[in-house]
């Protein structure tokens, strides 16, 4: 099977706090081979004011559930790719949407963050929308703003897609040992943006969007591709791969996480372990074996040969 059709969809997400996580998802498909995925992350520190008119729920909570309902109303309606410039048309449509919101739950209770990083309603996100092409490819509209991220995995492994959107300039190596702000997010007022990037892809492929509780508390970027590839590995279906990322994230992220993969162009489950093997084999000969007990400076290097492939978009 070489086609571009929706293969798998798996869903890897847990709050810290039950009933009380600020990151938020949502994904559609209107058939086999036209959908989105999407993450987002509601800024807890920005976001930090609570709302009586919304049950006491903070605006990083509110923002992200908001954003996440109006992303698939966004494609039941419009969808991404009808419109020349679909990341304008999101960022009016959202707009629009958190100045509504914000008017819902506004009221003279609460205790307003004060200082120039204050956002009311923000929240991050990473949205891929998906549409087949007759000649078998994908093609890949990422659209995000602030640090949740887009990738693709294929035979030749992880490959970020999306830019941080954070203030001073880190790569996904040192914004590991950093705790750079975001200098954009989606929030009730004029001043974000929404960027994107289109790609088309081979299939079989794997696009994949994740919030920063996902990739953030790992090693290096090199554990994060070992952690979706192990798990694949120790898993019997799409279900069990999905149950198996959330247990490894569970022992290590110190914060909410969602991350959703959808998988393009394999006939089964088997097919798609058969495409990852040996790709997998060669991480962790090359890069997860070699980085066990390593210091500062051997991990350095060995991100120094590996992000090159990880930024080949």
């Amino acid at each position: 099977m070489n086609t571009a059709e929706l293969s798998a969809l798996i869903l890897a997400q847990k709050p810290k706090i039950a009933d009380a996580g600020e990151d938020a998802y949502s994904y559609s498909f209107r058939n086999a081979g036209d959908g989105y995925i999407a993450v987002f992350d509601g800024c807890g520190g920005m976001g930090a004011k609570k709302y009586a008119a919304a049950g006491g729920r903070t605006g990083a909570y509110i923002s992200s559930r908001t954003v996440a309902f109006m992303t698939d109303r966004f494609y039941e309606d419009n969808s991404f790719m009808k419109h020349s410039d679909p990341a304008e048309e999101f960022r009016r449509y959202m707009n629009e949407s958190m100045a509504r919101t914000k008017n819902r739950v506004n009221d003279s209770s609460g205790v307003m963050i004060k200082g120039n990083m204050f956002r009311e309603l923000p929240t991050t996100a990473s949205i891929a929308a998906l549409e087949a092409t007759p000649n078998n490819t994908v093609m890949c509209n990422f659209l995000w703003a602030g640090d949740s991220r887009g990738y693709l995995l294929d035979s030749s492994g992880l490959c970020q897609i999306t830019t941080d959107e954070v203030i001073t300039d880190e790569d996904a190596f040192t914004s590991l040992r950093s705790d750079a702000k975001l200098r954009n997010v989606i929030y009730a007022g004029e001043g974000f943006t929404i960027s994107s990037k289109t790609v088309q892809l081979s299939v079989p492929t794997a696009v994949i969007v994740a919030t920063d509780g996902a990739f953030g508390y790992l090693l290096t970027p090199m554990h994060f591709e070992h952690l979706l590839l192990s798990a694949l590995f120790n898993a019997g279906s799409p279900e069990e791969w999905g149950e198996g990322i959330v247990r490894t994230l569970s022992g290590v992220s110190g914060d909410d996480f969602a991350l959703i993969a959808a998988l393009t162009g394999f006939e089964d489950f088997d097919s798609i372990k058969d495409y990852f093997a040996p790709r997998y084999n060669e991480l962790c000969r090359d890069y997860i074996d070699p980085s066990a007990g390593a210091d500062d400076d051997t991990l350095l290097a060995l991100w120094n040969k590996y992000k090159d492939n990880y930024y080949r978009r």
